[in-house]
């Protein structure tokens, strides 16, 4: 339930309406009665989240899932996908989900575009611009008509939200730059360069490197930690795959920090 516990930790990139887009609240659970959610193997991060935001949303009272990953197809060629479609208090939702681990990047000026991929493949803004621009106008598209006469909905009559959710990482050497109006509670580590990491003062921790669907994780003791020379060894392999893995640090004091040390 580690998965699930760290979804349910993690904060929205803003709260209310931004960028003409109402964030989605998640709703409250009580994880002691939650059932045990057995994960499907070799599911993709972003589909792990997808799957337990479903049961979620099932095991919740006020919710009630009508659909979920519906695919829009022309033919025989799939020209999108709606993510969930919930009755909730009387109204009907669409919502469109994200999750999404990003670093502040303060060479960028403006704060929305300042919000990049470890890897430096995904920008927030073009997810956003994406969000805003294919995947919401798909509800009102031709191709969704008869998928909603089959429910009995009609688009127009369809409240339609995102649920984007984000852990942030800030630059290690620098003050955080401003990101507003995204919502700072998202900072839940920082990111350095494989320079900065091999700098004396890192030397005396501890760490471990979380594989892909542990990143989820809200960091915790239970697990191998290896020292900064096997770590640094490690990092400089998957650096020449061009790719930024996610360290957990154990400081001497016992405490954990979440960090990112990127190939670029």
């Amino acid at each position: 339930m580690k998965q699930l516990e760290g979804l349910l930790a993690t904060q929205p990139l803003w709260t209310g309406k931004q960028f003409g887009l109402t964030q989605f609240t998640l709703p409250k659970i009580d994880k002691q009665y939650f059932p045990s959610i057995a994960l499907p193997t070799n599911l993709r991060l972003g589909h792990q989240v997808e799957y337990f935001l479903l049961h979620v949303l099932k095991s919740h009272p006020d919710y009630e899932v009508l659909a979920h990953s519906i695919q829009i197809k022309k033919g025989n060629v799939t020209k999108g996908e709606l993510d969930f479609l919930l009755r909730f208090c009387g109204s009907i939702l669409h919502l469109e989900l994200s999750y999404k681990f990003y670093l502040i990047d303060p060479s960028i000026l403006e704060p929305i575009y300042r919000l990049v991929g470890p890897n430096k493949k995904d920008m927030f803004f073009i997810k956003l611009e994406k969000t805003r621009t294919q995947q919401l106008p798909l509800l009102h598209s031709a191709l969704c008509i008869p998928i909603l006469e089959q429910m009995d909905l009609v688009a127009t009559q369809i409240e339609q939200q995102v649920c984007f959710l984000g852990q942030l990482f800030m630059p290690v050497s620098q003050i955080t730059p401003s990101i507003r109006p995204l919502n700072k509670k998202c900072i839940v580590g920082y990111w350095m360069t494989l320079q900065e990491f091999e700098k004396p003062n890192y030397i005396s921790s501890s760490y471990y490197i979380p594989n892909k669907n542990e990143w989820l994780h809200i960091p915790h003791q239970a697990v191998t930690w290896q020292s900064h020379f096997n770590s640094l060894l490690e990092i400089t392999i998957t650096h020449i795959r061009k790719e930024s893995p996610m360290l957990w640090r154990k400081l001497p004091d016992g405490t954990i920090d979440k960090i990112f040390v990127v190939w670029w």
